[in-house]
């Protein structure tokens, strides 16, 4: 019997940190009725990241590594081009900047034949440096997970495991037009759920992901948030007729509203504080979602910049 294929695909624009990813999968523990393949896609307009790809290559020539320029600058088209040139049943994303467990394939493999799911989110747990401010690190904003969410309804890119072949998958697409903004995963999930795939939770198979320097303040945090609100407003929150969608609007202030005071009540705690206060940012944003406010582009700049995919 055929093996099922499990294709990789890793997303690049500018990041040496690849080669730590590529490393990662390469050193996956399998088992012997899988194998697996790394399909890695630049973004950059210039091949800027095919040397470290070709030095894995040369490192490792019993892995299948394919190497594609997708030269946009637009990460829905470097999304495209790894479903197009990926040859596995399964696929898997993970980020340029993250390092996944050695069990990484294989628990999102198990997981999604125990649980039935033709969708698999794994969390990306955050490394902090050790000069970062203790109210981030004890509020860990940075890691991303779905556990808060019933039933899981979307996902993201940085650590994600589906069925390719699954009738109600494999028509999809990346949108491009969210190709410089991000959110792009965040509809794709969501269109996945929406044709009938089951989406869940693999909290085992967990990457991780250094937090870098221009995401330590409160102000980067603000922004992504803002964004990250508007994102899930736009693709998930209104549906329904515009009175309905009025409603809904007025509830996303209405929780804007409390989470600004309740910042105010607990500024005694600044990680308390704080929390309750970027909240507030994120519910701004699904609010701001239904005037028709513009998310900002966070791809496709000269150098990269990391934002976190939408999370309620």
């Amino acid at each position: 019997m055929t093996k099922p294929v499990i294709s990789v695909c890793i997303c690049t624009f500018r990041r040496p940190s690849v080669r730590e990813t590529i490393s990662s999968i390469v050193a996956q523990h399998v088992a012997d009725e899988l194998s697996f393949e790394i399909v890695i896609a630049d973004n950059d307009i210039e091949p800027s990241g095919r040397a470290y790809v070709e030095s894995m290559q040369h490192e490792h020539p019993d892995v299948d590594i394919t190497y594609i320029h997708a030269p946009s600058r637009n990460i829905s088209i470097a999304r495209n081009a790894c479903l197009d040139n990926a040859s596995g049943t399964w696929i898997a994303f993970i980020d340029d900047d993250e390092v996944a467990t050695e069990t990484w394939l294989q628990t999102h493999f198990d997981n999604a034949m125990a649980q039935s799911f033709d969708v698999s989110i794994g969390p990306v747990l955050a490394l902090y440096p050790d000069h970062a401010p203790q109210w981030i690190k004890e509020a860990d904003f940075h890691t991303l997970n779905v556990s808060h969410h019933r039933p899981v309804m979307t996902g993201h890119t940085s650590n994600s495991f589906f069925k390719r072949t699954h009738p109600a998958i494999k028509p999809l697409r990346f949108n491009e037009e969210r190709g410089r903004t991000g959110g792009e995963d965040t509809q794709f999930f969501y269109e996945c759920f929406l044709a009938g795939a089951v989406l869940g939770e693999t909290p085992n198979a967990i990457a991780h992901e250094p937090v870098h320097e221009n995401r330590l303040s409160l102000d980067w945090l603000v922004k992504n948030k803002f964004r990250s609100g508007i994102t899930y407003g736009k693709v998930i929150y209104y549906k329904g007729s515009v009175l309905r969608r009025f409603a809904q609007a007025c509830m996303a202030s209405v929780k804007a509203a409390f989470l600004f005071v309740m910042s105010g009540v607990t500024i005694g705690s600044k990680t308390t504080s704080r929390q309750h206060y970027v909240r507030a940012i994120f519910h701004s944003g699904v609010a701001g979602a239904f005037f028709s406010a513009q998310e900002a582009e966070y791809y496709g700049a000269l150098t990269p910049v990391e934002p976190s995919p939408s999370s309620a």
